[in-house]
């Protein structure tokens, strides 16, 4: 897959807005913050609200750390105001094109961008896809995966069969159920065991669901910060 450039509209220095070839062939729009030099890449996936200030924030995070970043559009432009929306469209999501787009966006920062080693990570929706990804296309795209309570059904994605590099940071008091619950948890942990893969997984105490999300009620800074 050769994912195409078309024209970058400029944000801030070493911000733009890109886009390239995805799922079914249609453009994928991305939002790329770049760090001079760096041959470090990681692609940022949404969560269900979609490509909002938030997650772009996270990528400009990584770009003051040394990692070129980009956050692929896969809701093509729509973003939720509410969790009523956010559900209508994570459920109507093509999970299998999202990773389409994932993969495309691995392959821009390599051809595009000049990095050679790319991280996947994501929060919640987009730990369950980061995951989902590293899992797929393997260290093929991916050195390194990072999911924040979030995991894949493993219909979808079986983890015991992971290669990439894994760490995973989850609440103690999350009760989303098949997802990001303890007993979610403890099947991954299994499953990563299986794989005989390198991988940690943080539970921290106290906190649940989106904890590391500064605009969610939720957000607990001290832990985030951990």
């Amino acid at each position: 897959m050769m994912p195409n450039m078309t024209e970058a509209t400029l944000h801030k220095k070493g911000e733009k807005n890109v886009s390239f070839s995805g799922k079914r062939g249609s453009s994928c729009p991305a939002f790329l913050a770049e760090s001079s030099g760096s041959t470090r890449g990681m692609v940022v996936i949404q969560e269900w609200w979609g490509m909002n200030k938030r997650i772009t924030e996270v990528a400009r995070h990584f770009a003051k750390h040394g990692y070129t970043a980009i956050v692929p559009d896969l809701y093509r432009g729509e973003v939720a105001d509410d969790s009523a929306e956010a559900g209508r469209l994570m459920h109507e999501m093509d999970w299998e094109g999202a990773l389409v787009d994932i993969e495309a966006a691995a392959i821009y920062l390599k051809q595009q961008c000049e990095v050679d080693c790319v991280g996947v990570m994501g929060f919640s929706m987009g730990g369950a896809l980061a995951l989902s990804s590293a899992l797929k296309f393997g260290t093929k795209h991916f050195d390194a995966c990072v999911s924040f309570y979030g995991v894949p059904l493993s219909s979808f994605a079986d983890c015991s069969k992971m290669k990439v590099p894994t760490q995973c940071h989850f609440g103690k008091e999350d009760n989303s159920e098949a997802f990001a619950d303890p007993s979610t948890v403890a099947a991954l942990r299994s499953e990563l065991e299986a794989a005989k893969v390198d991988y940690s997984i943080k539970e921290y105490d106290g906190v649940g669901h989106a904890f590391a999300n500064s605009c969610n009620p939720k957000y607990n800074s001290e832990t985030a910060k951990q």
